[in-house]
């Protein structure tokens, strides 16, 4: 087995030993690794799925209208979290608990088809297991938790910095 703890990312050839890294490398590395074709030559195709090519939006009023679709499809414990102060990743994260994976694949079908609506494209990450989805809009991410991995992940500790509003069911 080959140790890629110290291969630059350039040197790295397959899924393999990407898994194979250890947490002491960095997601920058793996990013890096990722966006390379066969030859080892940055992959420079077009990316139109990525979420920072969305349309520009008024991402307070859009998570408004995305958390009364979310309590509307019975979603609880919502946490509206404003991060544009904290990182450049994101203006809100939106965190729910569902009741069930099913429960928040249901919800994430929702909130991906009000996002189409709004012309907005988005990845979405975890609907196969359901225990934890992340939607990723650009402006906005939702994470769509089971309770047990909720408490377990805790963002809110992990974020306590971004001013934050619990929504009222």
């Amino acid at each position: 087995m080959k140790d890629t703890t110290q291969t630059p990312p350039h040197e790295i050839d397959t899924m393999d030993e990407i898994e194979e890294m250890d947490e002491t490398d960095t997601m920058d590395e793996i990013d890096e690794v990722e966006d390379m074709d066969e030859t080892g030559d940055r992959d420079e195709t077009d990316k139109t799925d990525t979420p920072a090519e969305n349309p520009p939006v008024d991402s307070e009023s859009l998570t408004d209208r995305l958390v009364a679709l979310i309590t509307d499809k019975k979603g609880e414990d919502v946490l509206v979290m404003k991060m544009d102060q904290l990182t450049q990743l994101c203006d809100y994260f939106i965190v729910v608990t569902g009741n069930s994976r099913v429960h928040n694949r249901a919800m994430a079908e929702h909130i991906d088809m009000m996002m189409k609506g709004e012309k907005l494209r988005g990845r979405i990450q975890g609907k196969e297991d359901g225990g934890w989805i992340l939607l990723d809009y650009g402006v906005i991410v939702i994470h769509l938790f089971t309770e047990n991995l909720r408490n377990y992940y805790d963002l809110e500790t992990l974020w306590k910095k971004a001013p934050a509003r619990m929504i009222k069911a």
